[in-house]
């Protein structure tokens, strides 16, 4: 179960996409001081054949993201990886 401070929120079955049973990408580095809106985990492209994905936020909603909004969904996740100190490359 993840958790956001001292609040579980989150099973593990709720980070699989209910369309193609595919795992969401967990996104490192968040604390419970972040921002809500930060993305926690995502769907790639490639399990909805390039239309759009999913992405979880920090407050536990989902939100479909299709085109410009995917990308800068994405835009954002690559940001906050540069933010971590000695976060190993991918």
């Amino acid at each position: 179960m993840l958790t956001y401070g001292k609040r579980a929120y989150l099973q593990p079955k709720q980070l699989f996409c209910q369309v193609c049973d595919g795992a969401f990408i967990y996104v490192p580095g968040h604390t419970n001081q972040g921002d809500p809106t930060e993305i926690l985990a995502y769907e790639p492209l490639s399990y909805h054949k390039g239309e759009g994905g999913n992405v979880l936020r920090l407050d536990g909603s989902v939100k479909w993201r299709s085109g410009k909004d995917y990308d800068e969904a994405m835009a954002r996740v690559k940001a906050h990886l540069r933010s971590i100190p000695n976060l190993p490359a991918q």
